[in-house]
């Protein structure tokens, strides 16, 4: 009877998971096996033959490429290093819920509601070399000589660009926000009967209960980084001079020529980028343990 029913169990088990395990086939494997396959290969719209390494060396030669590596890695070093950061201690702040506390947790989330093309178009809007409102502003103040046409200047377009996301930091805010409402009142007040400063309160209980939280937001981070398009392509499209050149902006470049074959080696390696990212991201927050 035990076997009837280890059977039974074994093959209900079988039967549920086959069609996730069909369509996580049909959507993550097979592309993933077809990206790293045509990477060996010339693809175009005239032939399809094996070419060995030869995308790989052209990848690393490419200097459009490598600027597209610096510029992700930025990025992903801005994200991580400054956007969770400040993102994290805002929500540890708000969450002490001083009066209007609800009002600038609002106006900190609130660009994230907005869609990417009018925030591009904003921001496009707001650097204009003749009408734009930051050099109207600096002209109001009398400093004129650091006006700038900052989208089409080599030296100032990546940093207008990364100074314009910076509202990413009402994501990761709300996001602890969260995780912060389910610590335990009882840890805070036994920390005041001990007589704790809301300093030591945040050290030594709100930060290390929210490693793993943190771990995710640069999860996130990561993964928002590295699939961010549409940002960059309606605010420079990579220029000037590749100044702003991102992987994926430059895998969409790669694949409209069209080479097929080279974007895909582009992908892949923005794939593993990723990759070897989140793993760094998974070890260091030690996202693997279990917290007691």
């Amino acid at each position: 009877m035990t076997k009837l029913r280890n059977r039974a169990l074994s093959r209900s088990i079988f039967v549920s998971l086959t069609p996730a395990a069909v369509l996580f086939t049909l959507f993550f494997v097979y592309p993933i096996v077809t990206l790293a396959w045509s990477s060996f290969t010339i693809w175009d719209l005239r032939r399809l033959e094996f070419a060995g390494i030869e995308n790989y060396v052209r990848m690393f030669g490419d200097r459009a490429f490598l600027m597209g590596v610096r510029n992700t890695a930025i990025w992903v070093g801005v994200a991580t290093l400054l956007h969770v950061p400040l993102g994290v201690y805002i929500a540890v702040t708000l969450s002490k819920k001083f009066v209007g506390w609800r009002v600038f947790r609002t106006l900190f989330f609130l660009p994230n509601v907005i869609s990417v093309a009018a925030w591009s178009m904003m921001y496009r809007s707001v650097f204009n070399e003749r009408y734009g409102m930051l050099n109207a502003l600096l002209e109001l103040v009398g400093l004129d000589q650091l006006t700038a046409n900052w989208l089409a200047q080599t030296n100032t377009a990546l940093f207008a660009i990364i100074l314009s996301w910076f509202f990413n930091i009402g994501f990761y805010m709300i996001i602890t926000m969260a995780e912060i409402a389910s610590i335990p009142h009882e840890l805070y007040e036994a920390a005041d009967i001990d007589g704790a400063t809301e300093r030591q309160k945040d050290r030594f209980i709100t930060y290390p209960i929210l490693r793993k939280i943190v771990g995710t937001c640069m999860v996130l981070a990561v993964s928002i980084s590295l699939v961010g398009f549409e940002y960059v392509f309606l605010m420079t499209e990579g220029g000037p001079a590749n100044q702003t050149m991102t992987l994926p902006l430059y895998v969409y470049r790669m694949y409209r020529i069209p080479q097929y074959g080279y974007s895909n080696t582009i992908g892949l390696f923005t794939l593993l980028f990723g990759f070897a990212g989140l793993l760094l991201i998974h070890r260091g927050f030690r996202m693997h343990e279990v917290d007691v």
